[in-house]
């Protein structure tokens, strides 16, 4: 086998370097637009759901608000409960005198 390049041989492998390139070409070519459909895709999704998303996040707000007012609601709640239970105690062991008429 002659190892040595000949003309006919360096310009054999220079066609198929060229096809080589251009078929790397027109591959990444095609990634490329892939990709571009792709995002394009994903901001079509992202346009489309904006609606959705701001409904969850303003309910999910209000959630959180309720929570809030429902734990402040129980905690108010409980004093009135603290003192009519104490003021029946007091006036269990007679803390406090009735009238007389």
């Amino acid at each position: 086998m002659d190892r040595r390049n000949n003309d006919q041989r360096l310009l054999e492998l220079e066609k198929k370097l060229d096809a080589h390139i251009s078929e790397s070409h027109q591959r990444f070519g095609d990634l490329l637009d892939a990709q571009l459909a792709c995002t394009k895709a994903v901001e079509d999704l992202t346009e489309t759901t904006r609606g959705v998303v701001e409904v969850y996040n303003n309910l999910n707000g209000a959630i959180v608000v309720g929570k809030k007012v429902q734990t402040f609601g129980l905690w108010l709640l409980k004093w009135p409960v603290i003192g009519y239970g104490l003021y029946h105690l007091a006036k269990q062991i007679g803390l406090f005198m009735d009238k007389v008429n």
